[in-house]
């Protein structure tokens, strides 16, 4: 998404160049699933794993979509979405060529 414009093109600019700066930390990892990866899963909404550091915290999943949220415990659901975001970053840039696609675009708007 980072090429639909949100906003007027400096929000746009700005707003990419934070990724930027954010993939500058160790603990932030991004990447961009290209167009020419087509159409796939992940198209469907937005979702986050949520993985906590305690045993007795299970992982969550928190899925959004058109009429709400809703947040999803049990394994067998976790696992899927787990393995979706695995697919998904298989077909994705890697962080150099993402930040680099990032910046390009950045410049593009401005």
């Amino acid at each position: 998404m980072i090429r639909r414009q949100v906003g007027d093109r400096e929000t746009m600019r700005e707003q990419l160049q934070h990724l930027s700066e954010l993939a500058k930390l160790d603990h932030i990892n991004i990447v961009v699933l290209p167009f020419s990866a087509g159409a796939h899963p992940g198209m469907e909404g937005a979702c986050n794993v949520l993985r906590f550091p305690e045993p007795a915290d299970p992982d969550v999943v928190y899925v959004q979509y058109r009429l709400g949220s809703i947040y999803l415990e049990d394994p067998s659901d976790v696992e899927e979405y787990v393995d979706l975001f695995d697919h998904l970053r298989s077909r994705a840039l890697g962080p150099d060529q993402s930040l680099a696609l990032i910046a390009r675009v950045a410049n593009e708007v401005s």
